[in-house]
This record gives structure tokens, sequence and C-alpha cells, in this order.
């Protein structure tokens, strides 16, 4: 009898040993899921499009197109891409064109809220943009054209010329343009020393304030000609540069008819389009005319840069 009680005592202890073995800890519930040595998962916390976006820039993408001034338009669905009416480069100039257009997009990823080539592709709206002037001739008459059709645009001025043709760097901001900065005397950035470029951006930044009581925010390079090595200068001076993302190439030797078709043919929504008021913008002031309206017909609307970028227009 003593012999039963005994083994009966014996089973009971093993039951209850074998209960606390099977009984399920973190660990064994964690290894169903095929996550060894981690705690259970516990209720979905799968992140905001905020929150992953202050993790991984590109998470951007998720956002709503309108939260920010600066933060309004998506970044990873800005145009990063680059086209020209390149017909009449051929051999080594096309290699050379090719190859600074590859630097210059994958600058532009690599510093999305600080190098841009285009805007998002939102409300159809474009960007005329006009490099090198102001001057005497085609400036006043470009200004005549964009007044008589009510087109708002952005002027990338050189300084040498800010400084010697007051008057129409007024009137551009007078009528509602805006104004940036193209350099003062048009020199190859890459090529330059910092103290050349840090010269070139104070000169042309003071003869503005002089002038219009405005120093610019956006900075176009000369040539579009910009790397790694340049972009730190103009971020310390609290540049943001602009390429553009559409090129007609208005300044080799093209006719108005050509300038014009070429843009309205291939413009699309968030396109800035590279443009020219200088001296050598005589044939871009006969083809806005007919520019204009044919991107009109087709739906497009006319924002300054710092507004389809929805960055500061000014320091």
């Amino acid at each position: 009898m003593a012999f039963r009680k005994m083994w009966a005592a014996l089973l009971v202890v093993a039951v209850l040993a074998l209960g606390l073995a099977l009984r399920p800890t973190p660990f064994s519930i964690a290894s169903l899921f095929g996550v060894t040595g981690q705690p259970a998962p516990q209720r979905n916390t799968q992140p905001t499009p905020q929150s992953a976006a202050r993790s991984n820039p590109h998470a951007l993408s998720d956002l709503s197109p309108l939260q920010s001034r600066e933060g309004s338009i998506k970044k990873a669905d800005l145009i990063r891409t680059i086209r020209g009416n390149t017909v009449s480069l051929r051999g080594q100039a096309l290699t050379n064109w090719q190859k600074w257009r590859e630097g210059v997009e994958q600058l532009s990823l690599e510093h999305p809220g600080q190098v841009y080539i285009g805007g998002a592709p939102l409300g159809n709206r474009v960007c005329l943009t006009f490099d090198d002037g102001p001057d005497r001739r085609n400036t006043p008459r470009i200004l005549d054209i964009l007044r008589d059709h009510g087109v708002a645009a952005t002027f990338f001025v050189l300084g040498e010329n800010a400084e010697a043709f007051p008057q129409v760097l007024q009137r551009m901001d007078r009528e509602g343009h805006l104004v940036a900065s193209h350099s003062f005397t048009h020199p190859r950035f890459t090529k330059a020393t910092e103290a050349a470029i840090r010269s070139e951006l104070d000169r042309t930044a003071r003869t503005l304030v002089k002038t219009i009581g405005k120093a610019p925010a956006l900075f176009r390079p000369p040539y579009g000609d910009i790397d790694r090595a340049v972009l730190p200068l103009l971020e310390q001076g609290g540049y943001k540069t602009v390429i553009w993302s559409l090129d007609p190439f208005d300044w080799d030797r093209k006719t108005p008819e050509e300038i014009s078709d070429y843009v309205i043919e291939n413009a699309r929504a968030g396109d800035i389009v590279l443009l020219h008021s200088g001296g050598n913008g005589g044939a871009t002031a006969k083809a806005l005319p007919s520019m204009i309206a044919g991107l009109r017909q087709k739906g497009f609307v006319f924002v300054t840069v710092a507004e389809l970028l929805a960055v500061d227009d000014y320091q």
C-alpha cells in the first residue's frame, strides 16, 4: 500500500513538472514567428509615412503633396531627369553633355532638398526661366511679352549685367518676376577657386540688394557646372541650386520655330524650362509668344521656380 502511494505521489510530481515545462514563454512564442531570441510581436505598429520619412528621406513619397512650405512638395516625386534638343551635338560634344547630365542627375538624387532639376508633376505647372540678362534689348522685349500674356517667370541674372542695367532689373522685380543669381561674370564654378566662387556669389547678391532690396535664395550655376566640391559653398551661402529639366538649346543657332516647337511638344508638368534673355536671347524673344500660346492650349499654367518647388524666393 505504501508502495502504491509512493508511485502515485511520483506521478503527481511528474505531471506538475510536465505542465511547467510546456508553459509558453515570450521566447517560445517569438520562435513561432521565426524571430529567434526576440520577444513576441506586439500589435501592428507599422510606422506612419511621417515617421518613416524621418528615418528614410525617400519615404517622403508617401506624404500628401501639400503639408508645409519646405515639405509641401514630395521630394521623391520631383522631376530629376534632364532632356535637351541635342540634335546639333555630335561625337565628343554629345558624350560630354550626356556625362554632365548623368552627374547632375546623380547629384540631385544625393541632395534632394538642395539641388533641383524640376518640380513635382502637380497642377500642370511649368516654369519659364531666363539666363544671362539683363541687357538693353532682348530682356525688355521678353518682359514686354510676359507682361502682355500675364506670365510670371524666373530670371537668373548675371551680377555684372544687373549692375549695368539696373532699371531693367528693377522692372523684373516690379512686374512680379522672381530674380535669382547666375553668378557675376559667368565662370565655370568647378574650375574656380573657393575664394573666386564666394566673390561671384557675394558681388551678385550685393548688386541685387542694392538695386531691388532683396538677396537671392536661388542660384543657377553657369553652364550648369556643379559638383560635390562646389555644393557646400552654395549651401553655406544660403542658396538652393536650380538646374533645369527641359533645354531647347535656344542659344545654339535654333530658329524661333524650332525653340517654340520643341518646348511645346516636350513639356511635362513640373518642368523648368531653360531659356536665355541676354545677348543670346534674340531667337527666344521671337519664339516666346507662340510658346506661351501653345503651352496654354495644352493646359499648362506658368509659375515661378519658388512657387513650383515651394521654397523661399529670397533670403
